[in-house]
């Protein structure tokens, strides 16, 4: 079986982003406000799509303005 060839220290993303870290406290904000429990698989789904949701905004204003780590 092959490998996967390993990634270079210097270039694994190793911090989490803005966007990612604003975008999981939405997410536990939206699952709490509507009454759900965020380890059910109902909350669950909805902390990931409200967390990827954010993620992907602050990816985009990343790439729009050239800030690294935005999004």
């Amino acid at each position: 079986m092959n490998s996967p060839q390993p990634t270079p220290a210097s270039t694994t993303n190793v911090a989490p982003t803005i966007g990612s870290m604003v975008g999981g406290v939405a997410g536990l904000v939206a699952t709490s406000k509507l009454g759900l429990d965020p380890t059910a698989p109902a909350g669950g789904a909805l902390v990931v799509a409200v967390s990827g949701v954010v993620t992907a905004i602050f990816h985009w204003l990343g790439k729009l303005t050239g800030i690294p780590g935005l999004g």
